[in-house]
């Protein structure tokens, strides 16, 4: 891309990591730089895109680390002036929170470890708790029906069919577009064969029909001196 545009790579804002299987990793040669777009660049651990932390495993360790940090930062923030503010206030900046950062990018997240699951759903209780200013006697699930919240694993599904429910739609109006001329094509394609059916069977009968008129001619015996 940086050849057929022209454009060069900043090596002071620019890093490479490999993405790979522990046995892949393992089995390719260790690496501290890589030369792209004639720039040397070095080879670390984790890379930053877009907000999210990508590591040579995609186990998303430290991006979910990074978030639950950052999210505790804030709950801690808000819990001092928690008293100060309404229950619509409360929920439309812990609401926003979450938005920004436990709902931003976590299709990226399906299939991660039971561990980092459960430490995102421990900052979506935290932030539940402290919306509804509940200590740890109510359940959970309480709590979350009261708000109309839903888990973190039913969130990052919920984001996956939301992605995904467009391409199925452009595909069922494709569909839907080309039925008609399908259907015509399907029904020219069986004309086209009955057609080819008859003339052979038109041309199977023509044969027939001069072997069976020149036989006299072909098997007549041959007359005697």
């Amino acid at each position: 891309m940086f050849c057929h545009t022209g454009t060069c790579l900043n090596p002071a804002k620019s890093e490479t990591t490999l993405l790979g299987t522990l046995q892949c990793l393992q089995s390719f040669p260790a690496a501290q730089s890589f030369s792209v777009a004639s720039s040397i660049l070095t080879s670390t651990d984790k890379v930053t895109t877009l907000g999210v932390i990508l590591d040579s495993k995609l186990t998303f360790d430290a991006h979910v680390s990074a978030v639950c940090k950052n999210i505790h930062f804030h709950l801690r923030a808000l819990c001092h002036i928690r008293s100060s503010l309404t229950d619509d206030m409360a929920t439309s900046i812990t609401v926003a929170l979450i938005h920004w950062r436990l709902d931003y990018a976590n299709s990226l997240l399906c299939g991660i470890s039971s561990t980092n699951i459960h430490k995102l759903q421990r900052c979506h209780n935290t932030a539940a708790r402290l919306i509804l200013q509940q200590s740890g006697t109510p359940s959970v699930r309480y709590l979350m029906d009261r708000l109309h919240w839903l888990p973190i694993l039913a969130r990052i599904d919920f984001k996956i069919a939301t992605q995904f429910w467009p391409c199925v739609y452009a595909f069922m109006y494709i569909v839907r577009f080309t039925m008609p001329f399908c259907i015509l094509l399907f029904n020219l394609v069986f004309i086209i064969n009955i057609l080819s059916f008859v003339l052979i069977v038109i041309v199977l009968c023509v044969l027939c029909t001069i072997v069976y008129f020149s036989s006299d001619v072909i098997f007549r015996p041959w007359p005697w001196p």
